[in-house]
């Protein structure tokens, strides 16, 4: 984890330059909302990982049960299998038109 932590600034193209993208999902009942957003400022304190989050797409419900964090994969954040990547794309695709 400190390995992980160290390395999230370093270099050229460090997750603290471009951060990754990533679908919550939160389950509650009957229902699983999902909510695409940006990971930046990892926390390591008592085994918990926390990040500050910026949202791109989707509500947070005020309540839910269990959820999971799907981040896009190491390296490929624009890949065509990433969902938040195809929505980043979207974004720029439609910023570069205007």
């Amino acid at each position: 984890m400190e390995d992980f932590l160290k390395d999230w600034d370093e270099g050229k193209d460090s997750f603290a330059t471009d951060p990754p993208n990533a679908v919550l999902s939160i389950f509650d009942k009957d229902k699983i909302t999902d909510v695409v957003i940006v990971l930046s400022k990892p926390r390591f304190k008592s085994q918990d990982l926390s990040y500050d989050v910026k949202i791109l797409e989707g509500e947070m419900p005020a309540t839910g049960d269990e959820s999971s964090l799907f981040i896009d994969p190491l390296g490929m954040p624009r890949t065509p299998t990433s969902r938040a990547g195809v929505h980043r794309w979207a974004r720029r695709r439609h910023a570069i038109r205007r």
